[in-house]
């Protein structure tokens, strides 16, 4: 199941921080606690874009601070989008570093084909390292790219080494592939295509 990167360059941190903008349908600041609070929230920042039912914060700046976002989340960069429940994410010097995501389940896709076919994945947790480009699915984890599927207790996927490391908790949990060859019907009319 190695993924065809559409690019390279994919989940890497720019250099310079681009700018911030955040849309809200309200926001209530508590200076006394040091508590943000934003309904029907947007943020965006170049190609990330953060929206959610509710989102907490315990500072505006970004400079270095903790979001927890619940009620319909969803977190689209690089070709990749992430729904879930609820996420906990840190900002360090403006930009995005860690995000941990949690629902029942939490999904992700990815297009890693210039044809379209995308890495899907979902689990209970997912935990997405934005410098290092690793998603780790964990607690009944799945991924799957087109007809070919991964399942285990967790699973590691490197975005732009386009690397799957997957392994089980339990002696008794194993890991399981399943490789769909393509249907001789739909194996002809690709050949045509060419």
């Amino acid at each position: 199941m190695a993924a065809a990167s559409a690019g390279s360059a994919r989940a890497q941190l720019p250099p310079n921080p681009l700018p911030i903008s955040l849309e809200a349908r309200s926001s209530d600041f508590d200076r006394k606690n040091d508590r943000l609070v934003f309904r029907d929230v947007t943020i965006q920042q170049g190609e990330l874009s953060i929206r959610a039912d509710l989102a907490e914060a315990t500072r505006l700046d970004f400079e270095n601070s903790r979001w927890v976002f619940t009620g319909d989340v969803r977190i689209d960069f690089d070709e990749a989008t992430v729904e879930s429940e609820s996420a906990t994410l840190q900002f360090e010097g403006h930009q995005l570093r860690h995000a941990e995501i949690v629902g029942e389940p939490a999904q992700f896709a990815q297009k890693v084909r210039e044809d379209g076919v995308q890495a899907m994945g979902e689990a209970h947790r997912l935990e997405y390292d934005f410098e290092s480009g690793i998603v780790t699915l964990s607690e009944n984890a799945h991924l799957s790219e087109g007809a070919n599927d991964i399942t285990g207790d967790w699973l590691r996927y490197d975005m732009r080494e386009e690397r799957i490391v997957a392994g089980s908790d339990e002696e008794s949990d194993r890991v399981q592939i399943i490789i769909t060859p393509p249907r001789e019907d739909s194996a002809k009319d690709a050949g045509q295509e060419r």
